[in-house]
């Protein structure tokens, strides 16, 4: 479980399109769409559908998005901690639990 590939999914989803979201990630758009593809493999299901030139959630893209909504926040407060008390790889630690436990009883 990578929490930059849910972020990059996060930001896509919120912005509509993998251009809108390469401008806010600063990354190429051939690498933002290698970390969807990556989720969907690691997930064994597709996050978005097209309508016209806007990508739209599919129903478990939806469900997903809530969750990585979350486990990002979690993360953050992770970072938040090792910033004030200067633990390496707290924020890491407790984001990729965090995303592992809730992500996989999501579809269980």
């Amino acid at each position: 479980m990578d929490l930059r590939r849910l972020k990059a999914f996060v930001t896509v989803a919120e912005h509509g399109t993998v251009s809108k979201a390469t401008d806010v990630l600063h990354i190429t758009q051939p690498a933002l769409s290698r970390q969807i593809s990556g989720l969907e493999r690691e997930f064994g299901f597709k996050l978005f559908g097209r309508a016209g030139r806007r990508l739209v959630l599919t129903p478990r893209g939806e469900q997903l998005l809530a969750e990585c909504r979350s486990l990002l926040s979690h993360a953050g407060e992770g970072l938040l901690v090792e910033e004030k008390f200067g633990k390496t790889l707290i924020g890491e630690a407790i984001g990729r639990t965090a995303a592992e436990e809730s992500v996989s009883s999501l579809f269980d």
